[in-house]
């Protein structure tokens, strides 16, 4: 049981790590936030902005659709919000994995309080955790990642 719980632990935060690099590289740049999210960019939550999507669902460089990144009650959730001439479906707390223990971000160049889009790399680091029933052992796992976002400008 020990080491299916360390193989599942270890894909969760495997999972949240490969989704948030994912979308770091078709980002077109990183929010400090999006008016209509509520959520901030930060040490442990990311608002990224890409193209809005046309209606062949090719970029268009137009308006800006805003994803974003944080933990709620131990789940990775993400939420999109679409621009509104954006083809983009909107999700709101879209879970992506279970047992996150940890979320946490690091932006390159280092990023002065509040000013993260001149970030053009984004570091994740994601720990998930889980206790065992058999003997209430705790397992966690931590993977990293690294980003650029290749549609800076």
């Amino acid at each position: 049981i020990n080491q299916n719980a360390s193989f599942d632990v270890t894909s969760q935060a495997r999972i949240a790590v490969d989704e948030i690099v994912n979308q770091v590289r078709e980002s077109q740049a990183v929010a400090n936030t999006c008016g209509s999210c509520g959520v901030s960019t930060g040490l442990n939550s990311l608002v990224l902005q890409l193209w809005q999507l046309d209606t062949s669902g090719d970029p268009d460089n137009g308006a800006l659709d805003y994803v974003t990144y944080s933990v709620s009650n131990n789940q990775l959730v993400q939420s999109i919000y679409p621009a509104a001439t954006s083809t983009r479906a909107a999700v709101s707390n879209k879970k992506i994995t279970n047992n996150i223990s940890a979320l946490v971000f690091t932006y390159e160049p280092p990023v002065p309080p509040a000013n993260y889009t001149d970030a053009t790399q984004v570091t994740v680091s994601v720990t998930a955790t889980q206790t065992t029933t058999a003997g209430a052992k705790t397992i966690a796992s931590t993977q990293t990642g690294k980003a650029a976002l290749r549609n800076k400008e």
